[in-house]
């Protein structure tokens, strides 16, 4: 029998594998095989800003993802964020998983 809490902890360990390793690939891919990434990204979002954000409000935008790329370039906030990211939709599917494979205790083997 599974219940709900055997299949949350074996989910939970199952997900904070690829949560690690997509933390650590992403780590590996923005600071040795395409240290760029960052600065295309803030150069193309810029643009993009300056083409659909209202004048009066172009600099406060700006500044917003100024602030958002130095957060973002510290290695461990990077980390977290994509090893989080990763594990919330993890954490969603292991707890729909868990629900729909529990066993109760009253069920007929």
């Amino acid at each position: 029998m599974l219940t709900f809490g055997q299949g949350l902890k074996v989910g939970l360990l199952i997900v904070l594998i690829p949560s690690v390793a997509f933390g650590l690939f992403d780590l590996l891919y923005t600071k040795v095989i395409n240290p760029g990434w960052m600065d295309n990204y803030y150069t193309k979002m810029v643009e993009k800003i300056k083409k659909t954000t209202a004048p009066e409000k172009l600099d406060a935008a700006l500044q917003k993802l100024q602030a958002n790329k130095e957060l973002f370039s510290n290695p461990v906030m990077e980390f977290l964020l994509m090893a989080l990211t990763v594990f919330i939709i993890g954490f969603i599917v292991t707890i729909i998983s868990s629900l729909a494979l529990r066993r109760s205790k009253t069920a007929i083997a």
